[in-house]
């Protein structure tokens, strides 16, 4: 029994000092050529990766230029939300305010989710419907 109880607070103790998930970084540059994997050094290079994102608390998702929103616009979920304390945040990257294009849809739809934190970004469209 006594190795019983010690073996379980040893699962528990490790499980308590498992460091928490590090913050991912998530680059986007209009200018970027290709694809892009998402880095500072290969940003992606349309919003149209960003849907696919896989954004947890603490995450931080830089913009840099003037995207046309995908259909929809960029869509956040409860499955994308972050914390009071760990916000899910979007920025732009650069000398310059990042500027979404939402044409006649969403520049960013977030339904059911919170922890979001959005500064620094201009969401516009041309019919004024943003």
């Amino acid at each position: 029994m006594k190795r019983f109880l010690f073996r379980s607070a040893m699962i528990l103790a490790a499980a308590v000092a498992a460091p928490a998930a590090q913050a991912s970084n998530y680059y986007f540059s209009s200018s970027a050529s290709g694809a892009g994997n998402g880095s500072t050094a290969n940003p992606f290079s349309s919003l149209s990766s960003f849907d696919g994102l896989d954004l947890n608390p603490g995450d931080n998702v830089y913009l840099s230029g003037t995207f046309s929103a995908p259909s929809g616009g960029l869509t956040l979920g409860s499955q994308d939300a972050g914390t009071a304390t760990k916000p899910v945040n979007i920025t732009s990257w650069g000398a310059s305010q990042a500027t979404i294009n939402a044409g006649d849809s969403f520049g960013i739809k977030a339904t059911n989710v919170g922890g979001i934190d959005i500064s620094n970004a201009l969401c516009w469209s041309p019919d004024g419907k943003t």
